[in-house]
């Protein structure tokens, strides 16, 4: 899954590094992803004080 996200004012970016997993060697990554785990991203938001809209009208 990709994502571009605006975060204003700054400060989440530590939300993102924690969330993050980095690319086995550093090479290209595979064809197909994994489906994130939308539990853990939500969980893991609200650590940070920020909120992830799952029912987007």
């Amino acid at each position: 899954m990709r994502a571009l996200t605006l975060v204003t004012p700054g400060g989440l970016e530590s939300f993102f590094v924690e969330l993050g997993e980095p690319v086995p060697g550093r090479r290209m990554l595979p064809a197909e992803l994994p489906e994130p785990d939308l539990e853990r991203v939500v969980t893991l938001a609200g650590h940070y004080g920020a909120e992830v809209l799952t029912n987007w009208p």
